[in-house]
């Protein structure tokens, strides 16, 4: 399964809504804003192997269920708009 355009168009926003958060949450309290960034599961998934409380693992095991059957559902809200594109978001997301 895939996303359709009218999707992908409306997530791709989500990640300037979450940096545009972060970024003021920062300049209040460095501590809040780097428990915010857990909205992003590699820390749980790759770094500590699942090894965190449950609340963590249940999104990350989440987005990962969600992947199995949605193809590249977590580089959803990278940039396709230019021919060969690339994750602005890093995460090796290719054309096709």
């Amino acid at each position: 399964m895939k996303i359709s355009e009218r999707w992908h168009h409306r997530l791709q926003w989500l990640k300037y809504g979450i940096l545009i958060g972060l970024i003021p949450t920062a300049f209040y309290s460095l501590t809040l804003a780097e428990r915010l960034a857990e909205v992003e599961p590699f820390k749980t998934s790759i770094t500590l192997v699942f090894v965190r409380s449950w609340p963590f693992v249940l999104y990350a095991v989440l987005l990962l269920g969600v992947g199995l059957f949605v193809h590249k559902f977590y580089c959803a809200m990278c940039v396709r708009s230019a021919p060969g594109w690339r994750s602005s978001a890093g995460c090796g997301c290719s054309p096709g």
